[in-house]
């Protein structure tokens, strides 16, 4: 660790290519230098960092409330979310996907802020008012609603099987994904969107599937709703994961993480009855946005 500090302290001012690398990527370089780092993370490291307002969730927010018991139930899910699931015995080559909505950004308008300032007032429900006044907004405000539901969803305790921890930088977010998978031997990916992309579109599946095997160590980390990127990392044995290829009715292609879940018990019974699926009985699949990351350990 010592030797991860004196690097960062050494390049911390290396200019390439006229560019000024940021602490976050110099950290980056230091801790996990074997691994890329998808565009995704780039552009929440290279975005405008003015923005000091919450932007509604677009696709995240609605579904890991939806495979969480740590929410009031839903009466009517947005249908973006509804778009992007399906059961799992439709996962196969040669399946298609009616009106699916594959989204870029689950979150817009949040930007990964340096360490300091993200250590500087500690994540918690005890200094709410302290992080509202950070980013000016007002206590009664649907943006604070959503900031003190991203807070209580880092503090709820995990569900049986899961292990979490929110990071609310990318530094902490690497260090927090090396303490779940206990190495920095990893690879990170994410779902790719190659080509035009209407709001809904029927897919394709193709080939080959990849499923990760019960023996891989996964973490996904999700944005939760915040001006400053907070991502929800967790591994679970509640799911499994799989990277799908998708054929777009206009041509465009998609390689789709995909989760499906196992254990229905804390669903949403809408989900249940628009899937006409009983919990338990059939597993439920959804995709992850660009914006989701799949950390997995190299080590074998």
């Amino acid at each position: 660790m010592m030797r991860f500090l004196l690097s960062f302290l050494l390049v911390i001012t290396v200019v390439k290519s006229n560019h000024v690398i940021s602490p976050a990527e110099v950290y980056w370089r230091a801790v996990l230098p074997n691994t890329s780092m998808p565009l995704a993370i780039r552009q929440l490291i290279d975005a405008d960092p003015k923005s000091k307002h919450v932007v509604k969730m677009d696709w995240c927010g609605g579904i890991t409330l939806i495979f969480n018991v740590a929410h009031a139930p839903l009466d009517t899910p947005p249908a973006n979310i509804l778009s992007t699931l399906f059961l799992k015995k439709n996962l196969y080559p040669g399946a298609k996907l009616k009106d699916v909505n594959l989204v870029k950004r689950s979150i817009i308008g949040n930007v990964f802020v340096p360490r300091p300032e993200a250590d500087a007032i500690p994540f918690s429900s005890n200094n709410l008012p302290k992080i509202l006044e950070h980013f000016s907004m007002a206590p009664n405000s649907e943006d604070a609603k959503l900031m003190e539901e991203t807070i209580t969803k880092c503090e709820n305790p995990p569900t049986k099987g899961e292990k979490k921890l929110c990071s609310t930088s990318l530094e902490s977010m690497v260090d927090n994904v090396i303490s779940l998978l206990g190495t920095s031997n990893i690879q990170v990916m994410s779902t790719t969107i190659n080509g035009h992309q209407h709001e809904k579109m029927a897919y394709k599946i193709s080939s080959p599937i990849k499923k990760f095997s019960e023996q891989d160590e996964l973490v996904i980390c999700h944005p939760l709703p915040s001006p400053q990127a907070v991502h929800y990392c967790h591994k679970s044995t509640a799911y499994k994961v799989y990277i799908i290829p998708l054929i777009g009715n206009n041509g465009s292609m998609i390689n789709a993480i995909t989760v499906c879940h196992y254990d229905l018990m804390n669903i949403d019974s809408f989900i249940l009855e628009v899937l006409k699926v009983k919990s338990g009985v059939e597993p439920i699949c959804h995709f992850l946005p660009e914006d989701q990351f799949l950390w997995v350990s190299r080590t074998k």
